[in-house]
């Protein structure tokens, strides 16, 4: 027998947590381009498995879901991750992998939510008051461009973007979508979780004579 000592298997480093922002289309939009319903629970499973895989892999100690607040993909991302237990920063499990989430407003909820059914709003306090961290309001009152700082500040926080997005060209999620792509520094990756998780890439514009 040598006695030459083993060597000392190298730990996986732990890096903190892999963050994930969200954008994604409210209830009235979630249909794709030849008009056909979409729905969200079998994208969201799957954006948990996925997220559990790439942070076991990577070596973090968590997933951090960063979502905006909104009627449709915001709030059943954020209610999924409450579903599994996060409270705070007690997390959630998902097999074996820590989530948590926090919300970033556009504006105080009481403005956000000023037209919603009673139940919606009560679901959006719920999930402020259950998150690790409620970020905003960015307006103390309603403004167009506090969506698109809302958005802006989401990706920032974020090491990369899931998009629940129909391949419509324009509105909110496009404009996160453009944002993060192409404005952002660094630019983060997009991954469609309508289109099983593909890559998002845009078309460079043609050049100018």
């Amino acid at each position: 027998m040598s006695s030459k000592q083993p060597e000392e298997a190298t730990p996986t480093p732990v890096l903190g947590n892999f963050i994930i922002s969200i954008t994604g289309h409210r209830p009235g939009d979630l249909r794709s381009l030849d008009g056909k319903p979409l729905t969200l629970e079998e994208p969201i499973a799957d954006l948990l498995d996925r997220a559990a895989k790439r942070a076991q892999d990577g070596g973090y100690s968590g997933v951090h879901v960063i979502t905006g607040g909104a009627l449709g993909t915001d709030q059943a991302v954020a209610a999924a991750v409450y579903d599994l237990g996060a409270r705070g920063f007690t997390p959630g499990m998902h097999k074996g992998i820590a989530f948590t989430y926090e919300v970033v407003l556009p504006f105080p909820i009481e403005v956000m939510a000023k037209r919603w059914r009673q139940a919606d709003r009560e679901r959006l306090e719920l999930l402020c008051q259950c998150a690790t961290e409620v970020v905003g309001p960015v307006s103390p009152t309603f403004a167009f461009w506090a969506y698109h700082q809302r958005n802006q500040l989401m990706v920032q926080r974020s090491m990369i973007v899931i998009a629940f997005w129909s391949g419509k060209a324009s509105g909110g999620t496009f404009a996160c979508i453009q944002y993060a792509l192409k404005k952002a520094k660094p630019p983060r990756p997009v991954y469609n979780a309508l289109m099983a998780f593909a890559p998002v890439r845009l078309p460079e514009p043609p050049p100018t004579a």
